[in-house]
């Protein structure tokens, strides 16, 4: 439900253009709900949702995760750029009110369905698929991407990697152009990006 509400990174296209049928122009709703349509044919449903956010992410973030139902089957990985210290705090919030479990993502856990993992403080958050099928999360050290630690890209590549075409990237405005490369490989996997504007 609160996923209906962004709108569809395309390659092309104007959410503007008229349609061909009735003359009206399409909102870019009613583009979200035909893409949205055409995905779920293509590729069924998600295994596994990757968001990167930044400026104005905490609260976005928390009129998302309120609108997800309880049964939400995919795990959430989540890198939010936000000032050291906090991410202990941030999960809270996000968690206090929410069906789904908020935590801060530990190294080599198993990512489960129904639950948010949050990046920590200078690590990258990655994920990969173990030899049983399973999402593992890895939080890794290596150098920032640009001048991000953790990365938004980092994320997105690594999921694209692991889910391919079962995948479903959200990357929200305000964290310059972190994301950006990583969009390249979603897409590439046939994984479905979404951007929400803040």
């Amino acid at each position: 439900k609160a996923l209906s509400l962004v709108k569809v990174v395309r390659r092309r296209g104007n959410a503007e253009r008229p349609s061909e049928s009735s003359g009206k122009r399409s909102t870019p709703s009613e583009n979200w709900a035909a893409s949205k349509g055409t995905a779920a044919r293509r590729r069924g449903a998600a295994s596994l949702v990757a968001i990167g956010s930044s400026t104005g992410g905490p609260a976005a973030l928390r009129d998302m995760i309120l609108e997800l139902p309880r049964d939400f089957r995919a795990p959430i990985l989540v890198v939010q750029h936000i000032a050291r210290g906090f991410v202990q705090g941030l999960a809270r919030w996000l968690g206090s009110d929410a069906g789904l479990v908020v935590k801060v993502a530990t190294n080599g856990e198993i990512a489960r369905g129904g639950t948010m993992y949050i990046a920590t403080d200078e690590k990258h958050l990655e994920v990969r698929k173990d030899g049983q099928g399973f999402f593992r999360i890895a939080l890794t050290s290596s150098a920032p991407v640009g001048t991000f630690k953790p990365s938004v890209t980092r994320l997105f590549e690594s999921a694209a990697e692991a889910a391919g075409d079962k995948l479903v990237a959200v990357i929200m405005t305000g964290m310059g152009d972190d994301g950006v490369e990583g969009l390249s490989a979603v897409k590439s996997q046939g994984g479905l990006v979404m951007k929400r504007t803040l």
